[in-house]
């Protein structure tokens, strides 16, 4: 999973949230901390519906992701600026 917040300097990490379903119950994937435009997180097995929020440096929320939809791409395509394959991206 991958996320950014263009321009929100006072983002320190993301927290990813997912679920089977959109209706959820979601659960903590992971953490990671701000790096850089985009932060990525890589989770085990597939989350059909994800959604993440950005936190300050208490660990206070600042802004929370729409929930959305993920799907598998092609997985003979790697896409410009990510390595590898095989990964889950967000739509919309």
């Amino acid at each position: 999973m991958y996320t950014s917040w263009n321009g929100a300097t006072e983002v320190a990490s993301w927290c990813f949230y997912g679920a089977s379903s959109e209706a959820g119950p979601f659960h903590v994937v992971g953490n990671a901390s701000k790096d850089g435009f985009e932060t990525t997180l890589t989770a085990k097995g597939y989350l059909a519906w994800v959604y993440s929020e950005a936190l300050g440096a208490e660990e206070n929320v600042l802004g929370t992701t729409p929930i959305r939809q993920t799907y598998v791409p092609n997985l003979n395509v790697t896409l410009p600026g990510r390595v590898g394959t095989n990964s889950i991206a967000v739509t919309g």
